[in-house]
């Protein structure tokens, strides 16, 4: 069946909690080979910048996806 894909947006993106990661509104965030967010663009994907802090606890960071 065909489905939709969003490519622009706000979106909270799942982040894993036991890696402690915080981060900040306005920071540039990639994903990594696991589908990870993380704030290190080396070998990574770029993702978009974060609208609102994520604190290390948070499951998800709030993501303005960017082409």
């Amino acid at each position: 069946s065909l489905g939709s894909i969003a490519v622009e947006g706000v979106f909270d993106i799942p982040k894993d909690p036991s890696l402690a990661a915080e981060f900040e509104t306005g920071t540039k965030v990639y994903v990594d080979e696991d589908g990870v967010v993380v704030s290190d663009e080396v070998g990574n994907k770029y993702l978009g910048k974060v609208v609102a802090d994520a604190a290390a606890s948070d499951s998800f960071v709030r993501v303005r996806l960017s082409q």
